[in-house]
């Protein structure tokens, strides 16, 4: 099994190891590099950029903490060399940057959308939060399952997919801000397929030996590594400042409080609420993290349900205050983990919830906060989880399936909820009703119907919920059973729309390596996909597929 990062560093800064730091390099180089000469978009400069930061990653190799994501320090501090050596050389060769990039290889989709990303995707990716950053970093980028994303992320490969998912979301709208309106499955192809290249020939011998040596060849690379460290020391300051600055504003608010009812940082709490945005983007989320207990606080007063007997203007006006209040709550309890402690009153803003839309977000918060809960908290939830199940809303449903299947010492009740909802309308519950029978109850009867279930949710129409469709093609791969029914289900998702979903299905595909014999046609098709990954992935599932029949 390969050392991890951490422990290589270590042994770098205890004993100047050239070989430690060597494996460091090999691993990140090309990362680095790619994000310099996005960030540059003049070649040399780029790999002046990347010895520097190995160079700064030397000096600082005894300092940095046990739980540090290195990939993300490394991004983060090739930013900050990037941006000072612009500002040393003041130069922009776009039209290079842009040639280099281009790679004969992409398909024309692919390519022409990371024509529009790349001159953005470094102003993009500074405006994520860290752990969002992280998240896209190690999933698209280094391209690591979901399970070596939660691993390093510190939770569950679930957390991690839902991390994962909504890093993308914000990802994407940053993009749409920059003009680049593309679909999430496009953006994560062009992404993945085109994020990291390939550094020159011979620069990790060479940051390897200057790095672990401490001494950098030219006088331009000392210069970078000097105004890259003062950058990320001023970095550093600011954040010290920021915090400094919350807690004389936390203590002005209680005097605030006191002196001007309801005045949080010059705002009534009506003001702030009306601010909100449904599905807004970092800053605010930022904001209204720094507000602490009192955000929180009034977020919870503005899910509290009206009385009876308003105008169906007001009806509406205030289901949607409750809906941008409950979606703003979830956001910063799975990013920061800042809601917590509103587990209780969730609970009970539920048991006098009626609104499927509103109680669905409600029901969601709950999604990471679950693992963890005490058993007074579980127990006090069930009753609304289990009337969710009954809910019109397929967003409601889907979210309490969720929270459900982590209720392993109530069997008895939640496994025939469970059961029940794999035969729902909706592909989308289907699909998390059959996840959640496999993680609660995998040797129940009804799992032998799993197979069935998700080849309907593949072959059923898209409708509002292509995802279903894309999830259940993975699941089949993951399960590899009943090849009679997986395998002309797959099949058919060769032919979709979605170069995602022909990508998973050829990769499901070839996990049933001989059983899938019969897909061996739709995939000599597909190595003639407009798609690169798609392509690629079938000519995996070929290869595995012909052995395991030779073999035989």
């Amino acid at each position: 099994m390969p050392t991890d990062d951490m422990t290589l560093l270590r042994e770098f800064a205890a004993t100047r190891s050239e070989t430690a730091f060597a494996q460091i390099v090999a691993r990140h180089l090309n990362l680095v590099h790619a994000a310099a000469l996005r960030r540059t978009g003049d070649a040399p400069m780029a790999e002046e950029v990347a010895q520097a930061v190995f160079l700064i990653l030397a000096r600082k190799a005894g300092s940095l903490g046990p739980k540090t994501i290195l990939t993300g320090w490394l991004y983060r501090t090739t930013q900050y060399a990037a941006a000072d050596a612009l500002k040393q050389q003041r130069r922009r060769q776009q039209r290079e940057h842009q040639a280099y990039m281009e790679t004969t290889f992409n398909p024309p989709e692919t390519a022409a959308a990371w024509q529009q990303i790349a001159p953005v995707l470094e102003a993009a990716m500074d405006g994520l939060g860290e752990r969002d950053r992280h998240a896209v970093l190690l999933r698209y980028f280094e391209q690591r399952t979901l399970a070596e994303v939660g691993a390093a992320l510190g939770m569950s490969e679930d957390g991690a997919r839902l991390r994962v998912n909504r890093a993308l979301d914000k990802l994407r709208a940053k993009l749409g801000k920059a003009g680049v309106t593309l679909g999430a499955a496009l953006i994560v192809s062009a992404v993945t397929t085109n994020s990291v290249q390939a550094a020159p020939v011979g620069l990790a011998a060479k940051v390897s030996v200057i790095a672990a040596k401490g001494a950098a060849t030219t006088t331009s690379i000392t210069t970078l590594v000097k105004g890259t460290l003062k950058i990320m020391a001023w970095t550093k300051a600011k954040m010290a400042i920021g915090a400094a600055a919350g807690l004389i504003l936390a203590t002005s608010v209680s005097v605030v409080v006191v002196e001007k009812e309801s005045l949080v940082q010059g705002k009534t709490e009506s003001e702030w609420i009306k601010s909100i945005v449904y599905n807004g983007d970092e800053q605010q989320r930022e904001l209204w993290h720094s507000l602490g207990p009192k955000g929180i606080k009034m977020l919870l007063h503005a899910m509290k349900p009206p009385s009876a007997g308003l105008a169906e203007e007001e009806t509406n006006t205030n289901r949607q205050t409750r809906m941008k209040a409950a979606n703003l709550l979830g956001s910063l309890e799975n990013i920061y983990n800042d809601a917590a402690s509103a587990v209780p009153d969730v609970i009970k803003l539920l048991q006098s919830e009626k609104d499927g839309r509103v109680r669905g977000l409600e029901v969601g918060y709950f999604e990471l906060p679950i693992q963890s809960m005490s058993e007074k908290n579980k127990a006090a939830l069930l009753p609304e989880l289990i009337r969710s199940t009954q809910s019109m809303d397929a967003s409601e449903q889907n979210n309490a399936l969720v929270s459900l299947q982590y209720y392993t010492n109530q069997q008895e009740t939640v496994v025939p909820l469970i059961v029940n909802a794999m035969q729902d309308s909706s592909p989308l519950v289907r699909m998390m009703a059959v996840k959640a029978l496999n993680k609660i109850d995998p040797q129940n009867p009804a799992s032998s119907n799993s197979v069935s279930v998700l080849a309907g949710c593949v072959t059923a129409p898209p409708g509002n919920t292509p995802s279903a469709a894309n999830e259940a093609i993975v699941a089949l791969g993951e399960f590899h059973r009943k090849p009679e029914v997986a395998v002309p289900a797959l099949i058919k998702a060769l032919g979709s729309d979605q170069f995602w979903a022909r990508a998973n299905a050829a990769a499901a595909l070839g996990k049933f390596g001989g059983q899938a014999r019969a897909a061996i046609p739709a995939l000599q098709k597909a190595l003639d996909d407009s798609d690169a990954s798609v392509r690629k992935q079938a000519v995996a599932a070929l290869k595995r597929i012909n052995s395991e029949a030779t073999a035989k």
